[in-house]
């Protein structure tokens, strides 16, 4: 949002302050967290693309109920459960930290991954993360990560697949592959 010249939204500046501020305050009650972030807040973090984004994008690591309260230092936030992505299941191997502190530790999903993901909703911002992103992958990983979704398909929700195979079909024409 833009209101004058002033741009609204969390920046990479504010998700690091606040990875900072949330470990000084878990470490006062000695528990400890590990987060991954994705969606736009990945692609911010991965320098590659210059924007702010208007809410935290975490993935759904199943955290325990006395920890899920420190999820809420990340207002807005947006818990994604892994069936409602369309992340590769090996996305760890790959993922990239980003904050290690005493009681945090936050990571980004790997860029193949971040463009994976984006092709869960069939949408043109999320290919245009994916225009700027593509130009750092190796493409023939992006092919065995897409081949990898299409044979796990089945665990995520219907409208998630129908979205994902629509993308696919833009994803190909659009960077000219055939995955």
């Amino acid at each position: 949002m833009e209101n004058g010249n002033k741009i609204f939204g969390i920046s990479k500046d504010d998700i690091l302050f606040n990875l900072k501020k949330l470990d000084r305050i878990m470490s006062m009650d000695n528990y400890t967290l590990d987060i991954c972030l994705i969606g736009g807040t990945a692609c911010i973090m991965t320098g590659l693309i210059n924007r702010v984004t208007i809410d935290y994008d975490l993935l759904n690591l199943d955290y325990p109920p006395q920890v899920r309260n420190y999820l809420n230092f990340f207002q807005p936030y947006d818990l994604v459960d892994f069936e409602a992505t369309t992340i590769p299941r090996s996305f760890k191997k790959r993922t990239r930290q980003i904050y290690e502190g005493n009681c945090l530790s936050s990571s980004i999903l790997g860029i193949e991954d971040i463009i994976l993901s984006k092709l869960c909703r069939d949408m043109e911002k999320d290919f245009n993360d994916i225009d700027v992103l593509i130009n750092n992958v190796n493409m023939d990983i992006i092919k065995e990560l897409i081949h990898e979704v299409f044979l796990d398909i089945k665990t995520r929700y219907p409208r998630i697949r129908e979205n994902f195979v629509k993308s696919i079909a833009t994803f190909n024409k659009r960077y000219d592959i055939n995955a």
